[in-house]
Protein backbone atom coordinates (compact mmCIF):
# COMPACT_ATOMS: atom_id res chain seq x y z
CA UNK A 1 0.00 0.00 0.00
CA UNK A 2 1.27 3.29 -0.51
CA UNK A 3 2.51 4.99 2.42
CA UNK A 4 1.26 8.39 1.18
CA UNK A 5 -2.32 7.80 1.24
CA UNK A 6 -2.88 7.47 5.05
CA UNK A 7 -0.66 11.15 5.20
CA UNK A 8 2.57 10.14 6.28
CA UNK A 9 6.24 9.38 5.21
CA UNK A 10 7.08 6.11 4.21
CA UNK A 11 8.46 4.20 7.13
CA UNK A 12 7.45 6.85 9.59
CA UNK A 13 4.53 6.31 12.06
CA UNK A 14 1.47 8.32 11.90
CA UNK A 15 0.39 11.23 14.72
CA UNK A 16 -2.20 9.07 16.00
CA UNK A 17 -0.11 6.07 16.17
CA UNK A 18 2.80 7.88 17.96
CA UNK A 19 1.02 8.64 20.96
CA UNK A 20 -0.87 5.27 21.43
CA UNK A 21 2.48 3.31 21.08
CA UNK A 22 4.56 5.88 23.73
CA UNK A 23 1.39 5.54 26.07
CA UNK A 24 1.86 1.79 25.82
CA UNK A 25 5.58 1.38 26.20
CA UNK A 26 5.18 3.64 29.72
CA UNK A 27 2.11 2.16 30.65
CA UNK A 28 4.39 -1.72 29.83
CA UNK A 29 7.55 0.06 31.41
CA UNK A 30 5.45 1.01 34.91
CA UNK A 31 4.48 -2.33 35.92
CA UNK A 32 5.32 -3.84 38.76
CA UNK A 33 6.85 -6.40 40.39
CA UNK A 34 4.93 -9.50 41.92
CA UNK A 35 4.73 -10.60 45.36
CA UNK A 36 7.86 -13.58 44.41
CA UNK A 37 10.28 -10.70 42.86
CA UNK A 38 9.38 -8.38 45.79
CA UNK A 39 10.42 -11.05 48.27
CA UNK A 40 13.46 -12.38 46.07
CA UNK A 41 15.01 -9.14 46.61
CA UNK A 42 14.45 -8.43 49.97
CA UNK A 43 16.31 -11.99 50.13
CA UNK A 44 18.92 -10.59 48.09
CA UNK A 45 19.06 -7.17 49.73
CA UNK A 46 20.00 -8.90 52.97
CA UNK A 47 22.33 -11.75 51.75
CA UNK A 48 25.03 -7.60 51.18
CA UNK A 49 25.23 -6.77 54.75
CA UNK A 50 28.61 -7.00 55.94
CA UNK A 51 30.14 -9.52 57.88
CA UNK A 52 26.21 -11.46 57.95
CA UNK A 53 26.80 -15.48 58.65
CA UNK A 54 24.09 -17.45 57.72
CA UNK A 55 21.11 -17.82 59.79
CA UNK A 56 17.55 -18.23 59.38
CA UNK A 57 15.85 -15.22 57.08
CA UNK A 58 12.62 -15.00 57.50
CA UNK A 59 10.94 -13.00 54.22
CA UNK A 60 7.29 -11.64 53.93
CA UNK A 61 5.65 -8.96 51.38
CA UNK A 62 2.47 -6.26 51.88
CA UNK A 63 0.59 -4.94 48.85
CA UNK A 64 0.97 -1.31 49.41
CA UNK A 65 -2.79 0.30 48.88
CA UNK A 66 -3.86 4.18 47.98
CA UNK A 67 -6.65 6.00 50.00
CA UNK A 68 -9.16 6.65 46.89
CA UNK A 69 -11.53 7.99 49.28
CA UNK A 70 -10.55 7.58 52.73
CA UNK A 71 -8.00 10.61 54.62
CA UNK A 72 -11.13 11.04 56.77
CA UNK A 73 -10.74 7.92 58.21
CA UNK A 74 -8.24 9.59 60.07
CA UNK A 75 -10.55 11.16 62.23
CA UNK A 76 -13.32 8.90 62.48
CA UNK A 77 -14.12 5.33 61.90
CA UNK A 78 -15.89 5.95 58.70
CA UNK A 79 -16.00 3.86 55.39
CA UNK A 80 -13.27 3.76 53.27
CA UNK A 81 -12.69 2.84 49.34
CA UNK A 82 -9.20 1.87 48.76
CA UNK A 83 -7.26 1.32 45.71
CA UNK A 84 -4.82 -1.27 45.81
CA UNK A 85 -1.57 -1.32 43.90
CA UNK A 86 0.26 -3.72 42.01
CA UNK A 87 3.60 -2.84 43.75
CA UNK A 88 4.22 -2.95 47.40
CA UNK A 89 6.60 -3.75 49.77
CA UNK A 90 9.61 -6.73 51.13
CA UNK A 91 11.12 -7.14 54.41
CA UNK A 92 13.64 -10.04 54.82
CA UNK A 93 15.00 -10.38 58.48
CA UNK A 94 17.37 -12.26 60.88
CA UNK A 95 18.31 -12.17 64.12
CA UNK A 96 21.46 -9.69 64.74
CA UNK A 97 25.09 -10.35 64.56
CA UNK A 98 26.03 -8.16 67.65
CA UNK A 99 23.93 -5.75 70.09
CA UNK A 100 23.52 -3.17 67.44
CA UNK A 101 20.68 -3.83 64.62
CA UNK A 102 20.69 -2.52 61.29
CA UNK A 103 18.57 -1.64 58.28
CA UNK A 104 19.76 -2.01 54.61
CA UNK A 105 17.62 -0.93 51.74
CA UNK A 106 17.63 -1.63 48.18
CA UNK A 107 19.16 1.07 46.24
CA UNK A 108 21.11 2.90 49.29
CA UNK A 109 24.35 2.45 50.14
CA UNK A 110 24.86 3.37 53.60
CA UNK A 111 23.62 0.68 56.55
CA UNK A 112 21.42 2.20 59.30
CA UNK A 113 22.54 0.93 62.64
CA UNK A 114 20.15 1.05 65.92
CA UNK A 115 19.42 -0.21 68.87
CA UNK A 116 16.27 -1.96 69.46
CA UNK A 117 16.31 -0.75 73.50
CA UNK A 118 16.87 2.26 72.53
CA UNK A 119 13.34 4.55 73.24
CA UNK A 120 12.27 7.60 70.20
CA UNK A 121 13.05 10.38 72.61
CA UNK A 122 16.88 8.71 73.21
CA UNK A 123 17.33 7.76 69.73
CA UNK A 124 17.18 11.02 68.10
CA UNK A 125 19.57 10.34 64.70
CA UNK A 126 17.26 7.32 63.84
CA UNK A 127 15.56 7.66 60.49
CA UNK A 128 11.73 7.61 60.28
CA UNK A 129 11.83 4.50 59.25
CA UNK A 130 13.93 2.49 61.93
CA UNK A 131 11.80 4.71 63.98
CA UNK A 132 8.80 2.74 62.72
CA UNK A 133 10.67 -0.47 62.71
CA UNK A 134 11.14 -0.37 65.88
CA UNK A 135 7.18 0.00 67.33
CA UNK A 136 6.71 -2.66 65.05
CA UNK A 137 8.87 -4.33 67.25
CA UNK A 138 8.25 -3.16 70.07
CA UNK A 139 4.46 -4.27 69.33
CA UNK A 140 5.25 -7.72 68.65
CA UNK A 141 3.53 -10.07 71.17
CA UNK A 142 6.84 -12.29 71.55
CA UNK A 143 9.81 -10.75 72.00
CA UNK A 144 12.61 -12.70 70.33
CA UNK A 145 15.14 -10.35 69.30
CA UNK A 146 17.75 -8.31 71.51
CA UNK A 147 18.78 -7.29 67.78
CA UNK A 148 18.29 -7.42 64.12
CA UNK A 149 18.97 -6.92 60.54
CA UNK A 150 16.48 -5.94 58.06
CA UNK A 151 16.22 -5.60 54.63
CA UNK A 152 13.80 -3.32 52.94
CA UNK A 153 12.97 -3.39 49.19
CA UNK A 154 9.69 -0.84 48.59
CA UNK A 155 7.88 0.11 45.14
CA UNK A 156 5.86 2.77 47.22
CA UNK A 157 7.67 6.31 47.39
CA UNK A 158 7.97 6.75 51.55
CA UNK A 159 6.67 10.42 50.76
CA UNK A 160 3.34 8.60 49.88
CA UNK A 161 3.32 8.24 53.79
CA UNK A 162 -0.14 6.08 54.62
CA UNK A 163 0.93 3.90 51.99
CA UNK A 164 4.07 3.67 52.66
CA UNK A 165 3.79 3.10 56.76
CA UNK A 166 0.77 0.13 56.23
CA UNK A 167 2.33 -1.47 53.66
CA UNK A 168 5.92 -1.84 55.58
CA UNK A 169 4.39 -2.42 58.93
CA UNK A 170 2.38 -5.49 57.57
CA UNK A 171 5.20 -6.90 55.55
CA UNK A 172 7.67 -6.61 58.77
CA UNK A 173 4.55 -8.20 61.03
CA UNK A 174 4.36 -11.04 58.81
CA UNK A 175 8.21 -11.48 58.99
CA UNK A 176 8.44 -10.98 62.56
CA UNK A 177 5.56 -13.49 62.69
CA UNK A 178 7.41 -16.48 60.20
CA UNK A 179 10.27 -16.02 62.30
CA UNK A 180 9.04 -16.60 65.84
CA UNK A 181 6.76 -19.24 64.56
CA UNK A 182 3.27 -17.50 64.81
CA UNK A 183 -0.04 -16.29 63.13
CA UNK A 184 -2.10 -13.80 64.03
CA UNK A 185 -5.50 -13.46 63.14
CA UNK A 186 -5.99 -10.47 60.34
CA UNK A 187 -7.68 -8.55 62.75
CA UNK A 188 -5.06 -8.91 65.67
CA UNK A 189 -2.39 -7.77 63.33
CA UNK A 190 -4.13 -4.71 61.76
CA UNK A 191 -4.73 -3.67 65.02
CA UNK A 192 -1.80 -4.11 66.05
CA UNK A 193 0.23 -2.30 63.42
CA UNK A 194 -2.36 0.29 63.86
CA UNK A 195 -1.26 1.09 67.45
CA UNK A 196 2.29 0.72 66.43
CA UNK A 197 1.93 3.52 63.33
CA UNK A 198 -0.34 5.67 65.91
CA UNK A 199 2.69 5.47 68.22
CA UNK A 200 5.29 6.99 65.77
CA UNK A 201 3.10 9.51 64.23
CA UNK A 202 1.64 10.26 67.69
CA UNK A 203 -1.91 10.60 66.36
CA UNK A 204 -4.86 8.53 65.35
CA UNK A 205 -3.97 6.57 62.03
CA UNK A 206 -7.12 4.64 59.87
CA UNK A 207 -7.42 1.13 59.89
CA UNK A 208 -8.20 1.47 56.22
CA UNK A 209 -4.44 1.81 54.88
CA UNK A 210 -3.42 -1.16 57.18
CA UNK A 211 -6.32 -3.66 56.24
CA UNK A 212 -5.77 -3.34 52.16
CA UNK A 213 -2.33 -3.85 52.65
CA UNK A 214 -3.13 -7.04 54.73
CA UNK A 215 -5.38 -8.41 51.82
CA UNK A 216 -3.10 -10.94 50.24
CA UNK A 217 -5.60 -11.30 47.05
CA UNK A 218 -5.65 -8.93 43.95
CA UNK A 219 -8.47 -6.57 43.78
CA UNK A 220 -9.16 -3.48 41.80
CA UNK A 221 -10.87 -2.03 44.66
CA UNK A 222 -11.49 -2.58 48.26
CA UNK A 223 -14.26 -1.05 50.50
CA UNK A 224 -13.28 -0.95 53.86
CA UNK A 225 -15.28 -0.72 57.48
CA UNK A 226 -12.93 0.76 59.60
CA UNK A 227 -14.48 -0.02 62.44
CA UNK A 228 -15.19 -3.60 62.21
CA UNK A 229 -12.35 -4.26 59.59
CA UNK A 230 -14.79 -6.21 56.99
CA UNK A 231 -14.30 -5.69 53.91
CA UNK A 232 -15.91 -5.59 50.54
CA UNK A 233 -13.57 -6.20 47.41
CA UNK A 234 -14.91 -4.49 44.11
CA UNK A 235 -13.24 -6.19 40.85
CA UNK A 236 -13.66 -4.50 37.64
CA UNK A 237 -12.46 -6.47 34.32
CA UNK A 238 -9.57 -5.19 32.71
CA UNK A 239 -11.32 -4.06 29.79
CA UNK A 240 -13.15 -1.70 32.01
CA UNK A 241 -10.64 -0.82 34.63
CA UNK A 242 -9.64 2.92 33.69
CA UNK A 243 -6.13 4.99 34.17
CA UNK A 244 -4.61 5.60 37.33
CA UNK A 245 -1.30 8.25 37.69
CA UNK A 246 0.48 9.76 40.70
CA UNK A 247 2.61 13.01 40.63
CA UNK A 248 4.77 13.71 43.80
CA UNK A 249 5.06 17.01 44.53
CA UNK A 250 7.72 17.38 47.30
CA UNK A 251 9.33 19.46 47.79
CA UNK A 252 7.26 23.07 48.20
CA UNK A 253 3.70 21.49 48.62
CA UNK A 254 3.63 19.64 52.00
CA UNK A 255 0.02 20.40 53.37
CA UNK A 256 -1.09 21.88 56.71
CA UNK A 257 0.06 19.80 59.80
CA UNK A 258 -3.10 17.09 61.04
CA UNK A 259 -2.39 18.41 64.46
CA UNK A 260 -5.03 21.17 64.11
CA UNK A 261 -7.66 18.85 62.03
CA UNK A 262 -7.46 16.48 64.88
CA UNK A 263 -8.36 18.98 67.44
CA UNK A 264 -11.09 20.17 65.37
CA UNK A 265 -12.45 16.81 64.86
CA UNK A 266 -12.61 16.33 68.72
CA UNK A 267 -14.16 19.21 69.22
CA UNK A 268 -16.61 18.90 67.02
CA UNK A 269 -17.43 15.59 68.69
CA UNK A 270 -16.93 17.60 72.42
CA UNK A 271 -19.59 19.84 70.99
CA UNK A 272 -22.19 17.86 69.95
CA UNK A 273 -22.42 15.68 73.09
CA UNK A 274 -22.24 18.93 75.36
CA UNK A 275 -26.21 19.76 72.97
CA UNK A 276 -28.59 17.36 72.20
CA UNK A 277 -26.28 14.38 71.14
CA UNK A 278 -25.08 13.29 74.59
CA UNK A 279 -24.35 9.86 73.32
CA UNK A 280 -22.59 10.15 70.23
CA UNK A 281 -19.17 9.04 70.35
CA UNK A 282 -18.12 9.22 66.70
CA UNK A 283 -19.51 11.40 63.50
CA UNK A 284 -20.48 8.01 62.00
CA UNK A 285 -22.84 7.00 64.46
CA UNK A 286 -25.29 11.00 63.80
CA UNK A 287 -27.84 9.57 61.29
CA UNK A 288 -28.89 11.55 58.09
CA UNK A 289 -31.90 12.51 59.53
CA UNK A 290 -29.88 14.30 62.59
CA UNK A 291 -27.24 15.83 60.15
CA UNK A 292 -29.15 19.50 59.62
CA UNK A 293 -29.60 19.77 63.67
CA UNK A 294 -25.74 18.57 64.31
CA UNK A 295 -24.86 21.68 61.78
CA UNK A 296 -27.25 23.88 63.71
CA UNK A 297 -25.80 23.11 67.14
CA UNK A 298 -21.95 23.94 66.38
CA UNK A 299 -20.16 27.45 65.64
CA UNK A 300 -20.14 28.84 62.44
CA UNK A 301 -16.53 27.85 62.08
CA UNK A 302 -17.36 24.19 62.97
CA UNK A 303 -19.35 23.59 60.32
CA UNK A 304 -17.04 23.64 57.58
CA UNK A 305 -15.10 21.00 59.07
CA UNK A 306 -17.92 19.12 60.01
CA UNK A 307 -19.66 19.35 56.75
CA UNK A 308 -16.38 17.91 55.09
CA UNK A 309 -16.27 14.81 57.44
CA UNK A 310 -19.60 13.82 57.01
CA UNK A 311 -19.82 14.44 52.87
CA UNK A 312 -16.73 12.47 52.54
CA UNK A 313 -18.09 9.39 54.47
CA UNK A 314 -20.94 9.65 52.12
CA UNK A 315 -19.16 9.91 48.70
CA UNK A 316 -17.71 6.81 49.52
CA UNK A 317 -20.43 5.45 48.88
CA UNK A 318 -21.07 7.34 46.06
CA UNK A 319 -18.03 5.88 44.51
CA UNK A 320 -18.65 2.47 45.26
CA UNK A 321 -21.93 2.92 42.97
CA UNK A 322 -20.10 4.83 40.08
CA UNK A 323 -17.48 1.70 40.39
CA UNK A 324 -20.50 -1.17 39.96
CA UNK A 325 -21.92 0.81 37.17
CA UNK A 326 -18.11 1.45 35.49
CA UNK A 327 -19.34 5.04 35.04
CA UNK A 328 -15.96 6.37 35.35
CA UNK A 329 -17.23 10.03 34.35
CA UNK A 330 -18.93 10.34 37.72
CA UNK A 331 -16.01 8.57 39.44
CA UNK A 332 -13.89 11.11 38.08
CA UNK A 333 -16.72 14.22 39.22
CA UNK A 334 -16.35 12.78 42.34
CA UNK A 335 -12.42 13.23 42.80
CA UNK A 336 -12.79 16.58 41.60
CA UNK A 337 -15.84 17.75 44.25
CA UNK A 338 -13.60 15.95 47.39
CA UNK A 339 -10.67 17.91 46.40
CA UNK A 340 -12.23 21.36 46.26
CA UNK A 341 -13.68 20.16 49.57
CA UNK A 342 -10.34 19.45 50.73
CA UNK A 343 -9.28 22.88 50.13
CA UNK A 344 -12.07 24.95 51.32
CA UNK A 345 -13.19 22.97 54.39
CA UNK A 346 -10.45 21.28 55.38
CA UNK A 347 -7.34 22.73 54.95
CA UNK A 348 -5.51 20.06 53.57
CA UNK A 349 -4.35 20.88 50.00
CA UNK A 350 -1.63 23.32 49.27
CA UNK A 351 -1.96 25.51 46.18
CA UNK A 352 0.38 23.20 43.60
CA UNK A 353 -2.62 20.40 44.59
CA UNK A 354 -5.15 22.77 43.76
CA UNK A 355 -3.19 23.32 40.30
CA UNK A 356 -2.34 19.83 39.35
CA UNK A 357 -6.31 19.48 39.92
CA UNK A 358 -7.78 22.17 38.02
CA UNK A 359 -5.29 20.96 34.52
CA UNK A 360 -6.80 17.67 34.69
CA UNK A 361 -10.17 19.49 35.03
CA UNK A 362 -9.32 21.23 31.91
CA UNK A 363 -7.74 18.24 30.11
CA UNK A 364 -11.66 16.10 30.69
CA UNK A 365 -11.92 16.33 26.83
CA UNK A 366 -8.72 14.50 26.62
CA UNK A 367 -9.50 12.09 28.70
CA UNK A 368 -8.85 12.78 32.03
CA UNK A 369 -11.62 11.95 34.61
CA UNK A 370 -10.39 14.15 37.24
CA UNK A 371 -7.67 14.07 40.15
CA UNK A 372 -7.63 14.16 43.62
CA UNK A 373 -5.04 15.06 46.48
CA UNK A 374 -4.69 10.95 48.63
CA UNK A 375 -3.04 10.65 51.64
CA UNK A 376 -3.29 14.00 53.10
CA UNK A 377 0.40 14.18 51.61
CA UNK A 378 2.25 15.75 48.80
CA UNK A 379 0.74 13.12 46.39
CA UNK A 380 -1.37 13.98 43.68
CA UNK A 381 -3.99 11.20 42.63
CA UNK A 382 -5.54 10.99 38.42
CA UNK A 383 -7.87 8.72 36.87
CA UNK A 384 -8.80 8.88 33.61
CA UNK A 385 -8.67 6.57 30.05
CA UNK A 386 -5.61 4.44 30.00
CA UNK A 387 -3.95 5.98 27.08
CA UNK A 388 -4.57 9.16 28.45
CA UNK A 389 -2.70 8.86 31.57
CA UNK A 390 0.77 9.10 30.28
CA UNK A 391 0.09 11.97 28.36
CA UNK A 392 -1.48 14.07 31.12
CA UNK A 393 1.38 13.17 33.27
CA UNK A 394 4.51 14.63 30.65
CA UNK A 395 1.78 17.93 30.65
CA UNK A 396 1.87 17.87 34.39
CA UNK A 397 5.65 17.69 34.60
CA UNK A 398 6.31 20.06 32.00
CA UNK A 399 3.85 22.26 33.51
CA UNK A 400 5.55 22.37 37.11
CA UNK A 401 9.21 22.71 35.17
CA UNK A 402 7.52 25.97 33.53
CA UNK A 403 6.05 27.30 36.91
CA UNK A 404 8.30 25.84 39.74
CA UNK A 405 11.96 24.97 38.11
CA UNK A 406 11.54 21.23 38.72
CA UNK A 407 9.58 18.48 36.75
CA UNK A 408 7.77 15.97 39.76
CA UNK A 409 7.88 12.07 40.04
CA UNK A 410 5.37 10.61 38.02
CA UNK A 411 3.95 6.97 38.51
CA UNK A 412 1.35 4.95 36.19
CA UNK A 413 -0.24 2.80 38.43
Amino acid sequence: MNSHRSGKEPGKKSEIVKPFLSALTQIHSSDAAGKEEIEKRARKCISTLPGRKEKTIATASARGSIGLQADHTHYFDGFALMLPMKGGTGISISPGESSESRLIVEGESNVRSFSLMDSDESATSDSDTVRLLKHIVHGFPVHSFSSIDVALYSEIPEGLFPVFAASFSIALHRALEKSSGISLEDTDRVRTCQKAIEAFYGTPFSAAYIRAADISEAHTFVLVDTRSLEYIPLDISEREKPGWGLIDLTPGSSPVLPAERFKLADAIIDRLKSKQFTGLTTIRDLEHSEFEAAEKALPRKMRPGFRFLVTENRRVQQLVTAIRRSDWQLCGTILLISHEARKRCWNASTPRHDEVVALAERFSHNGVYGATQTGESAFVLVAGQPFSIPGFLKEVRNNEYSEHGKRPQTIIL
